[in-house]
């Protein structure tokens, strides 16, 4: 077993987070994004209002997220920085460069 994880520090933080109550929203948050090496953390709040009639459509507060933060993927392209990303990456940029020299029978 590695000595990181028999780290009382590092035992006493796992342990913190998987017994919160917003254990689940932080999961999700760390599956969505692809087990990045190093997330965007984002604070903040956002209104959409209907334009003419003023009616609130939307509203969202990173307040009610784990630690008051959203985290998206970085979305690096290098793997020495984070491999996850670059893996999406590369997939991304492969069906990209495929599509484009075998081209559309749809599009003539």
């Amino acid at each position: 077993m590695s000595d990181a994880l028999l780290d009382p520090t590092t035992l006493g933080d796992l342990l913190r987070v998987a017994s919160a109550d917003d254990f689940d929203r932080w999961h999700e948050q760390i599956r969505r994004t692809g087990g990045c090496a190093d997330p965007i953390h984002l604070t903040g709040w956002t209104l959409s209002k209907d334009k003419t009639t003023g009616q609130t459509l939307h509203n969202y507060s990173t307040e009610s997220e784990p630690g008051g933060r959203l985290r998206v993927a970085c979305g690096n392209r290098r793997a020495s920085r984070c491999p996850s990303c670059a893996f999406t990456y590369a997939g991304d940029t492969y069906h990209l460069i495929r599509a484009g020299l075998a081209g559309d029978d749809r599009r003539d």
